[in-house]
C-alpha cells in the first residue's frame, strides 16, 4: 500500500545526490518539490554540485519555495549530455544577490531556466 507523507527540509546540500554504494542514480530524470508542507516548510538554499552525478535528469521543478541562496556551481553536472535540462525557479525569493557567481556554469546540456512565470515570479530579482 502507498500512502502520501511530508517530510522536512530547508536545503538541497553540496552533493546531495551522490552515487549510493558506488552506484550512479541513473534511473533519476526528474525532481519536483514545489509543495511547502502546512507548516511552511520549504527548500531555501541549494548547495554547490547539488545535481552533479545525476547524468540523465531532464526536470529540476523547485518552483513555489523559499530559495534565498543558490551556491556557486549549484547545476553543474559531471558529463555532457544533449537531452534539454528544464529549470523551475518561479516564485521563490530569489533577489540579485541570492545567487553566486557560477552557479549556472559546467552545466554540459542545453537548459530551459524559468525564473517566473505569471503571478509567481521573483519580484527581487533584477
Amino acid at each position: 500500500m502507498f500512502s502520501n507523507f511530508f517530510f522536512s527540509f530547508q536545503s538541497i546540500p553540496h552533493h546531495a545526490f551522490r552515487p549510493l554504494k558506488g552506484r550512479f542514480q541513473r534511473k533519476l530524470v526528474k525532481i519536483v518539490i514545489n509543495e511547502p508542507n502546512s507548516a511552511g516548510h520549504s527548500v531555501r538554499d541549494l548547495g554547490s554540485y547539488a545535481f552533479y552525478y545525476l547524468m540523465n535528469l531532464k526536470n529540476i521543478d523547485l518552483s513555489l519555495n523559499s530559495i534565498e541562496k543558490i551556491h556557486k556551481h549549484a547545476f553543474s553536472f559531471r558529463w555532457e549530455s544533449t537531452e534539454t535540462l528544464n529549470i523551475n525557479l518561479a516564485g521563490n525569493n530569489l533577489s540579485e544577490n541570492s545567487i553566486e557567481t557560477a552557479a549556472f556554469t559546467e552545466m554540459q546540456r542545453p537548459v530551459n531556466l524559468v525564473l517566473g512565470e505569471g503571478i509567481n515570479g521573483n519580484p527581487e530579482l533584477k
